[in-house]
């Protein structure tokens, strides 16, 4: 999803530049809309994982990278599903470290496995410590994967998905597409259908439309995993 998202902001970042260059607001825009790769630039290059070890967590994120001992992690909060994150409660704060610009320590981040299945490695390798010096053999795969497919109590997400819940997230969803063709048609009526701060509104709307589709997917499946 974050390759996708890049070549998509590249592509409209390569159409602001086939656009003439006839307004001050074009010299805004293009600067503008090159330094948004700022934010999801270090996971274009490292991509968004969570690295289990026998010592620890390391989680690439989207602006930084963040890692803790198994020894920082609270036995008795353990790790669960927040949205597409994977939430982590600390009894030792001081012993996760961050690089760069990361400022959210509570959460990783995973893509290409879902969250729910990251979540219940964590906590299988926080209630049993004894298995973490199998991690990186295919014999601890195999018993984590074993482990990890039976249901677990305290596996439960943050997030209940009722119908009321699911029905209230497709209004709002409905909602914010409403608003947001509203201001594309504003935008193109107030900058012109080709100009740079029509495209830019398009890119902004877009990534606005895009992450409340992924709200609405994840709501979608959570009540589904509800109603199994």
């Amino acid at each position: 999803m974050t390759t996708l998202f890049g070549v998509a902001h590249l592509t409209l970042l390569g159409l602001l530049l086939l656009s003439p260059a006839e307004t001050a607001q074009y010299r805004i825009v293009v600067p503008l809309a090159a330094l948004g790769f700022l934010a999801y630039l270090r996971a274009l290059w490292h991509g968004l994982a969570v690295t289990l070890t026998q010592d620890g967590v390391h989680a690439d994120k989207y602006s930084g990278a963040l890692t803790f001992p198994w020894t920082a992690l609270d036995p008795d909060r353990p790790p669960e599903v927040s949205s597409h994150e994977v939430r982590v409660r600390y009894r030792r704060p001081e012993a996760a470290r961050v690089t760069h610009r990361l400022v959210r320590r509570g959460t990783v981040v995973t893509e290409g496995i879902r969250p729910e299945r990251a979540a219940a490695a964590l906590r299988h390798y926080l209630a049993h410590p004894e298995e973490r010096a199998r991690i990186g053999t295919a014999d601890g795969l195999a018993r984590l994967l074993t482990a990890i497919e039976r249901p677990v109590p305290a596996a439960s997400d943050s997030t209940t998905w009722t119908g009321r819940r699911l029905a209230a997230t497709v209004v709002i969803t409905l909602i914010v597409l409403a608003v947001m063709i509203g201001v594309e048609v504003w935008a193109d009526e107030r900058f012109g259908d080709d100009s740079a701060g029509a495209v830019l509104v398009h890119l902004l709307t877009g990534s606005v439309t895009v992450g409340t589709g992924g709200v609405l997917v994840d709501a979608i499946r959570g009540y589904r995993k509800r109603r199994r």
